[in-house]
């Protein structure tokens, strides 16, 4: 319990860290795109349903082969759904600290509905490894996360918005003694504090 109230603590900081908060925070996702409005200041009730996955990240779930030069990597539904519950979590924590948290949409409440629209890991993950034996877990790469933000009221679209990580290079800092799903994972965190800086007044 400490450890969980701590991290919260932390997320919150994070998303005011800054000092750009409510609507000027748009800006700090890769692309925001406003429909009917980019201020959520006045949502005190907040509805986040687990994400979902897009259509690219579904095809590969299971697959028997990789791709053509390897740059399509196979994904375990396992390995999907634990990445899914953990981009929920963070999401719940962060936002949680700056809205009251809703168990279902309605008048009032604002939904971000969510769907990860890439994932990577940085080491191969068990999928990969029973194709490919070859393989080991000192391999290394980049990882990937991308995921796409739906704001909506009774549901009445509001904003969309979409984010990637910035790790491009095997060298870049971020990935130095990388774990399976460290680009991820720091993704994960990261965007969770752009929402919660979003919704904050």
């Amino acid at each position: 319990m400490r450890t969980i109230l701590f991290a919260s603590v932390a997320l919150a900081l994070a998303a005011c860290a800054t000092g750009v908060t409510g609507p000027d925070a748009a800006s700090r996702f890769d692309r925001f795109t406003v429909v009917t409005t980019k201020d959520f200041t006045g949502y005190e009730r907040v509805h986040i349903p687990r994400p979902a996955v897009g259509p690219d990240v579904q095809e590969r779930i299971g697959a028997r082969t990789r791709g053509i030069r390897n740059d399509v990597r196979p994904l375990g539904q396992r390995d999907v759904d634990a990445m899914v519950d953990r981009l929920h979590r963070d999401m719940q924590s962060a936002v949680g600290e700056v809205v009251t948290l809703v168990e279902a949409p309605g008048p009032g409440v604002l939904t971000i509905k969510t769907t990860v629209i890439d994932l990577d890991s940085n080491r191969p993950t068990q999928q990969e490894l029973a194709l490919e034996p070859s393989l080991s877990l000192q391999s290394l790469y980049a990882g990937e996360s991308s995921i796409e933000f739906e704001f909506l009221e009774n549901g009445e679209l509001l904003a969309e918005a979409r984010d990637t990580d910035n790790v491009v290079s095997l060298q870049d800092q971020a990935i130095i003694g990388a774990g399976i799903w460290t680009t991820a994972q720091q993704h994960f965190r990261q965007v969770s504090n752009k929402l919660a800086a979003l919704l904050a007044r």
